[in-house]
């Protein structure tokens, strides 16, 4: 069971809809010096077509192969440095793709939150964490309440990415850390997500992806030290061919695509390997970490 935060200790709200404790989509207001709710990220209209249908299969992708993505996940929470009884915010969470993997100590005895713009998606999130309604450029939690924020591929349907690390900034403790990871602008899955992913999804694909060094630019503007960045190739691993497309055409929800659109796509922009007991799909992303200092 998660440790309980009662709403006066971490969570603001302005009276929606929402529970008090899980919402800052309808006017709540952070520390950051600008106006948020006068320029809002465009984040916050796309996720609004975020419906219960079109969510669910990339959470049933995800629980079908708990294996594909495996090594994309541990590499960020190996850069947590997760410890039992810490508070650690997931952004971006979706269906809790990421802190699934945490470890069962911190599952325990921490206390794991995770957001997402989208009511439907956080809806999903299974006990024991601790789901809240708010985008990625303004968290409803207290100065310094955080030991951990991270986000998982994410960040690039974020247009202001500094207030995302302004936030994560403002939140964490002294001695925090954050750790995220996302596709860099030229690589294949760039391509892909902003081609044939674009092509067949039923709302488009407008990825806005780092550039090489732009973590950790972002992450020394938000004051963060030790900042640490590297580019990871890696692969997602499935047992056969016909896993590797269902899992592909669910993941990214390619509803206008027929199977045979989504195989010449796949073989098109990215690197397949074939051996008698596996398929390999290579990906790659970005990942960097930063602290707050002591």
């Amino acid at each position: 069971m998660i440790s309980p935060i009662t709403p006066p200790d971490v969570f603001e709200s302005d009276g929606c809809e929402h529970p008090s404790y899980a919402c800052c989509c309808h006017g709540w207001r952070s520390e950051i010096p600008y106006g948020m709710v006068n320029s809002p990220d465009s984040y916050h209209e796309r996720v609004k077509d975020y419906s219960p249908d079109r969510i669910a299969p990339f959470n049933s992708a995800n629980k079908r192969s708990p294996q594909a993505r495996k090594i994309e996940q541990q590499l960020l929470i190996q850069r947590l440095d997760l410890r039992p009884g810490q508070r650690v915010l997931d952004t971006g969470s979706g269906g809790g793709y990421l802190v699934d993997g945490f470890p069962k100590s911190l599952r325990d005895t921490g206390t794991i939150i995770c957001s997402d713009a989208s009511e439907h998606f956080i809806a999903t999130v299974p006990k024991p964490f601790l789901p809240i309604v708010c985008g990625m450029d303004a968290f409803p939690l207290s100065r310094d309440s955080m030991d951990r924020v991270c986000n998982l591929a994410g960040l690039h349907h974020v247009e202001y990415k500094d207030r995302f690390f302004r936030e994560a900034a403002r939140v964490l403790k002294s001695g925090g850390l954050i750790a995220v990871a996302d596709v860099r602008s030229g690589t294949r899955p760039a391509r892909w997500l902003n081609g044939p992913v674009d092509r067949f999804t039923d709302i488009g694909h407008d990825g806005m992806f780092v550039a090489e060094g732009e973590f950790s630019a972002l992450l020394e503007k938000a004051g963060f030290s030790e900042i640490e960045e590297k580019h990871e190739i890696y692969p997602w691993s499935f047992e056969g061919w016909e896993e590797l497309v269902d899992f592909c055409r669910d993941l990214f929800r390619l509803a206008k695509a027929t199977r045979e659109d989504i195989e010449a796509a796949l073989e098109e922009c990215l690197v397949i390997t074939r051996d008698r007991e596996a398929v390999t799909l290579e990906w790659e992303l970005t990942y960097a970490t930063g602290r707050i200092p002591e």
